[in-house]
């Protein structure tokens, strides 16, 4: 009698459908270098409520993930990150787990361009370029000046290397005909940011 009141007890338990413990979150989408980054795993079939660790595999630089399952920071460096798994247990049931790749994409910065004033015909003119970015961009900025209006006839260039402040100047040109001259300026990119231009201004008169 006591073996079938048992058994009894686990076919109730059976009919009441017990939910396998499962990640029910869909992956962790992708991200840009310097974005904030926020993904939540979530999950089903625990009776209690789990924790979440990452159990093997690489997750970007500047993001992190708690036990709560957050998964959250800002990116400094654009790859392909994992396999990476992400497992939720309570220590009583069986875990579940989660694998998964992401993808983080190089941030494409704006490029500020300032021109020195003009002045005389024999006046020294050049340009300083900003790169629009807070995670540190390296690289060149190339500087084309242009005297006509389409930007078409160069008449000068120059490349210069990305400083520490982000920015980058040109040579110095002196113009020996008077008129209106317009600079493009292009920056490079680097590992961790997209290419970026400012083309066909300011000018220099």
């Amino acid at each position: 009698a006591v073996m079938l009141t048992l058994w009894s007890l686990g076919t109730v338990r059976a009919a009441l459908g017990q939910v396998t413990p499962a990640i029910t979150s869909a992956p962790p989408p992708a991200g840009v270098v310097g974005g904030t980054y926020l993904h939540d795993f979530t999950s089903t079939g625990f009776t209690s409520a789990p924790t979440y660790s990452v159990t093997s595999g690489p997750v970007p630089q500047g993001v992190m993930i708690d036990a709560q399952g957050h998964m959250f920071g800002v990116p400094t460096s654009a790859g392909t990150f994992g396999p990476t798994t992400v497992c939720a247990s309570n220590g009583v049931q069986a875990q579940a787990c989660q694998t998964f790749t992401v993808t983080i994409r190089k941030f494409t910065p704006i490029l500020f361009s300032q021109a020195s004033p003009g002045g005389p015909v024999g006046t020294a003119v050049r340009n300083t370029a900003t790169v629009g970015s807070q995670q540190n961009p390296t690289g060149t900025v190339t500087f084309r000046l242009y005297s006509d209006e389409a930007c078409t006839a160069e008449v000068f260039s120059s490349t210069n290397v990305v400083d520490a402040q982000r920015q980058a100047a040109s040579d110095d040109f002196v113009p020996t005909v008077p008129g209106t001259y317009r600079w493009s300026v292009f920056y490079s990119g680097d590992a961790n940011h997209e290419p970026s231009a400012f083309v066909c201004s300011p000018t220099n008169r």
